[in-house]
């Protein structure tokens, strides 16, 4: 397997006589659009849980799993 190193690094700019740090890492905002995909794809998730459970309780486990082989062979 390769192996990779991931580093942070630091960039300094000077503004009218201050030093001012930037991190290249992930900002406030980076953090807020990776949380809302997570939340996104949870509730996705918990949709095709529910419509699994749902499946199975109207149907019944015997005529998902037949459903299920049909749509795969085509028969």
């Amino acid at each position: 397997m390769k192996e990779t190193a991931i580093s942070k690094t630091n960039t300094r700019t000077r503004t009218a006589g201050k030093s001012v740090t930037r991190d290249a890492g992930l900002d406030s905002g980076s953090l807020v659009i990776v949380g809302s995909m997570g939340v996104v794809s949870a509730v996705i998730g918990g949709g095709a849980l529910l419509c699994f459970v749902a499946a199975l309780v109207n149907a019944g486990p015997l005529e998902l799993l037949k459903g299920f082989l049909s749509a795969i062979t085509g028969i």
